[in-house]
């Protein structure tokens, strides 16, 4: 059990420098991470995945909450430092340095330094960790990543261009750490077929068939409502054995084992699997299996509901519908199974490997904006608040969102001074969103927005139509931008405009005289 926390967030963006931002960069490695050990079968879960400001007390009660206050549990987190040279490990004064070895080994493979790895204790108490994220999750074994010093411009550049070398290679150390089989992304996950008939493999065959088969039949009797004595091992022609993890200690004379899914061929039975991917997973999760006659047709589960909704931080997502296997027993991408087309009759090649599978995942249905607001120019005031229309609606029809966790039908307004942000939550997807600032020309500031890093634009209202939630469910950006420059110092004030007037009218006049004098002379 492994838990993963990408420090700072929100309004704590922790170390900046050389074009990186702390906050942004430990949830980057951290999704990583998540998502790759998630890959190869790891029980994983994530504090955050999304820039959201996480108080000490909170972070830890998040790690703790995980999967409680367990010393089988491994917590990772991780940062971004500004001073000295390479990168650091520190462990718990709780744990050995063993997980910490094998992370500085990984790590310096993957062509990161490692400064050091060490402990650190408190300066008040030293029989207490230094830093919280030890200090106060328990039993827990929890350990700090910091990838290098930001300010260093050669570290910097390394990590821009190499975070997923490092974070690989914390993938590889949690893998091997808790017992999880690792390979690389990319390379294929070993699968074992054993094949009745098949002189290389009928020995496995045959042991493998002989350990499962008293709750194989059982299992299959009981979906099927018939006697197990109607089922006999010889219909049974192959096994395929997908691994999973390894598991600890568990007495017996084995007392470590491979946790494997399997997949049993036969020529009575086949058995329907239905897999559903929740939000913000990677991978997808066995919600339920029965078992068939060869021949039969399958019924929809009814452990899992199309169109049921979850709300995960502040983005509602709806399970979107069931998905046929491909020739690799994975998921179409959009070829949903219509409704009309239940129960279910399996092709040829559906059951070919004895198991059919079907697929699930859920969509979003809303998004969310972060509105930002910033002041610049040697006049901005930095003080002052700004002030903000919001309208939504899709379909020409007040919708209902949330501005910072209020509901709002339609409209709202937010008046934000610089550095300051309000974030609107449970916008529906397909909606038009428009944002009004009000107009400060008078006040001799220029205006402009961007959207999502986009190219800035010279207006007040910024317009994103039919908006659509973004393919990490991250929140859209926009920021305001309002500048005010000081008039530059001619050298000439209000104040002194009557003397220079009067300074031209007698320049002026002396020009006259001169004029007419020589006129009177050669007349």
């Amino acid at each position: 059990m492994i838990v993963i926390d990408p420090s700072k967030g929100g309004r704590e963006s922790g170390v900046t420098g050389n074009g990186i931002v702390e906050k942004d960069y430990n949830l980057l490695i951290s999704e990583y991470i998540f998502n790759r050990l998630k890959s190869l079968g790891a029980d994983v879960k994530i504090i955050r995945t999304t820039d959201e400001y996480i108080s000490e007390d909170d972070r830890a009660n998040k790690i703790l909450n995980a999967y409680g206050n367990n010393s089988k549990v491994v917590a990772l987190s991780n940062m971004l430092g500004n001073t000295g040279s390479g990168a650091e490990i520190i462990y718990a004064l709780r744990n050995n340095s063993n997980l910490a070895s094998s992370l500085a080994e990984n790590l310096d493979d993957a062509g990161l330094t490692v400064s050091k790895y060490y402990q650190r204790r408190s300066e008040n108490d030293t029989s207490k960790d230094y830093y919280n994220i030890q200090k106060d999750t328990g039993l827990i074994e929890t350990i700090i990543v910091n990838y290098g010093n930001i300010n260093n411009i050669n570290e910097a550049t390394n990590i821009k261009n190499e975070w997923e070398d490092y974070a690989e290679a914390v993938v590889k150390s949690l893998a091997n750490y808790t017992n999880v089989p690792y390979y690389k992304e990319g390379e294929s996950q070993e699968i074992y077929t054993v094949k009745k008939g098949d002189s290389s493999t009928e020995s496995y065959f045959t042991y493998i068939l002989n350990s499962i088969w008293d709750s194989y039949k059982s299992s299959v009797a009981a979906d099927l409502g018939i006697s197990a004595d109607q089922l006999d091992k010889s219909n049974i022609t192959e096994i395929t054995l997908t691994p999973r993890k390894i598991s600890r200690a568990n007495g017996g004379d084995y007392p470590y084992h491979i946790d494997c899914a399997l997949s049993i061929k036969s020529t009575k039975v086949f058995t329907a699997k239905f897999w559903v991917k929740e939000p913000g997973d990677s991978e997808y999760a066995q919600v339920d299996a029965k078992n068939y006659l060869t021949g039969s047709s399958i019924a929809r589960t009814t452990k899992a509901t199309i169109g049921s909704t979850k709300t995960v931080d502040g983005v509602t997502y709806a399970l979107d519908g069931w998905y046929p296997e491909n020739a690799k027993g994975g998921a179409y991408g959009s070829t949903k199974i219509a409704d009309n087309r239940w129960n279910y009759t399996p092709s040829d090649a559906e059951l070919a490997d004895g198991t059919v599978n079907f697929y699930a995942h859920y969509s979003p249905t809303t998004t969310s904006i972060k509105l930002k607001k910033l002041v610049t120019g040697s006049m901005g005031d930095k003080q002052k608040k700004f002030h903000f229309t919001i309208s939504i609606k899709k379909e020409d029809e007040n919708v209902t969102f949330k501005v910072d966790n209020t509901s709002k039908t339609g409209s709202a307004t937010v008046d934000l001074a610089n550095d300051e942000e309000s974030t609107l939550t449970e916008i529906p997807v397909g909606a038009d969103v428009s944002i009004t600032e009000e107009d400060y020309s008078g006040s001799r500031y220029t205006t402009s927005y961007v959207i999502d890093n986009g190219n800035s634009a010279p207006e007040r209202v910024a317009n994103i139509s039919n908006i659509q939630a973004k393919n990490d469910v991250s929140a859209h950006e926009i920021v305001f931008t309002n500048n005010k420059e000081a008039i530059p110092d001619t050298g000439i004030t209000l104040d002194s405009l009557p003397f220079i007037a009067l300074l031209a009218l007698s320049i002026a006049g002396g020009i006259f005289f001169l004029f007419c004098r020589y006129k009177k002379r050669f007349v």
